[in-house]
């Protein structure tokens, strides 16, 4: 009978393992894609208002896709919004 609980325990302690590896693959995934978003202006604007710090906004323009409207009316509503003017000439230089 012993050996039946230790082979209960071994297999719920394998399960378990699995769960985590499904878990954290999940996770990395999620965190891929979140990575893959397209930016754009209203993501810029948000991530300010959040008060995210300048030279993070900044990277995460260097790094990522980006569709921004660079229209000199969207550039001066970006302006008007209080955005730095590093994370605006960072908008300019990131190709779609």
């Amino acid at each position: 009978m012993l050996r039946f609980e230790e082979e209960t325990d071994e297999q719920r302690e394998a399960l378990q393992a699995e769960i985590l590896k499904t878990e954290a693959a999940t996770e990395a995934a999620d965190q891929e894609q979140r990575a893959r978003q397209v930016l754009t202006n209203e993501e810029i604007t948000l991530a300010v208002q959040e008060q995210l710090p300048e030279w993070m906004i900044v990277a995460r323009i260097e790094t990522s896709e980006c569709d921004f409207d660079r229209s000199v009316d969207a550039l001066a509503a970006l302006h008007d919004a209080g955005i730095p003017n590093a994370v605006i000439t960072a908008t300019i230089g990131c190709e779609p």
